[in-house]
This record gives structure tokens, C-alpha cells and sequence, in this order.
């Protein structure tokens, strides 16, 4: 599974953060997300301790991000975590509070957390421009072929959207368009 948590909206200059979260108070499963909201706005639960976010970087390779997350010492941490857990009204709303063994815990998936490897995830967009050049005739070159209709399922299959770390979401589709360009053109 290439980076699940990777998202950029359009016209934002970055990635939205990314996390684990875990409710406390209750026993629903630890999910990984990236944060929807544009601002990195945060829920009541969140904002007064009730549930936490372990920040895991947006372009974590979902593999290993599904084996920590199903792996039986972060099951552990997240049991001594919710152990350790108790509400506190503070005046104005309940909050949640964790004693030391609660927040070793929690420091320690955060140590796992950022301990998984990393892929490269780069914008299609991005990726292009530092190898698509347009020919003198107008046609469109990836590293100077020129793409066709007749070369395309070659170069689909040279240019991978996976390739080791390397991944490019929507890249298959973005060589088509300039290959249908290109049949305009030519």
C-alpha cells in the first residue's frame, strides 16, 4: 500500500498533517487519518484530552503503518494508556488526564510512530515538469520520447505511479492526457 495518509488539497502549498487517533474513554479501534480540516481545526474530544493524536508523517508507507498499528505492543501501549486515563471536570468541561505510566505510553507509540519509514509521494504535477519538455513541433516528450497512441501502454508501463519509494498518484492518467494533446497536435 503506497502513503494512505497523504493528501493535498488544491491550491494549498502542503500536505495535510497526518495522525493516529485514539479514544480514550472507550474501546472503539485506533484509526490512522489525515486531517481533513484546511487550519488543522480539532474536535471537542481531542481538544480537551479525551481522545489523542499521535502525529504519524503524512507520507508513511501504509504497509508498515498497518503492522503497527495491528502489532500487539502498540494493542499494549493503548491498554495501559486507557488505563491510566480518568475525566477531570476543570472548571468549564470535563477533560481528560493520563498519570506518568498513561503518558509513557503514549510517548512511546509516538516514538514507534515516527520510526516508520517514509516514502517519497510527489505531486504528479511536480514529477512532470522535471521530465516532460515539448519538442519544437509542439508535441509533448517524457525524457524525449515523444508519447503516442502507439507507445503508450510502453511508457505507462516505464512510468510507474509505484516504484520502490517513489509514488505518483495520478501519473497514468496525466501521460494520457498528453498523449491525447499530443493526437491533436500531430
Amino acid at each position: 500500500m503506497p502513503a494512505p495518509l497523504y493528501l493535498k488539497y488544491p491550491r494549498q502549498t502542503s500536505a495535510q498533517d497526518a495522525y493516529i487517533e485514539i479514544e480514550l474513554g472507550g474501546n472503539s479501534t485506533p484509526q490512522a487519518s489525515p486531517n481533513y480540516e484546511i487550519g488543522n481545526a480539532v474536535p471537542f474530544d481531542v481538544w480537551h484530552n479525551r481522545t489523542i493524536r499521535i502525529s504519524v508523517d503524512n507520507s508513511v508507507d501504509g504497509d508498515a503503518l498497518d503492522e503497527l498499528l495491528s502489532s500487539e505492543r502498540f494493542a499494549e501501549l493503548v491498554a495501559i494508556a486507557r488505563a491510566d486515563y480518568a475525566t477531570e471536570w476543570d472548571g468549564n468541561n470535563y477533560v481528560g488526564r493520563l498519570t506518568n505510566a498513561g503518558e509513557e505510553a503514549l510517548d512511546e507509540i509516538q516514538e514507534l510512530a515516527d520510526d516508520l519509514p517514509t516514502l517519497n509521494v510527489w505531486s504528479p504535477d511536480d514529477w512532470i515538469n522535471a521530465v516532460l519538455k515539448t519538442t519544437p513541433e509542439g508535441l509533448y516528450a517524457l525524457d524525449g520520447v515523444v508519447i503516442t497512441e502507439k507507445n503508450l501502454a510502453q511508457l505507462l508501463d516505464e512510468y510507474r505511479e509505484e516504484e520502490g519509494d517513489n509514488v505518483i498518484p495520478g501519473l497514468h492518467d496525466l501521460i494520457r492526457y498528453y498523449a491525447e494533446q499530443n493526437a491533436l497536435v500531430g
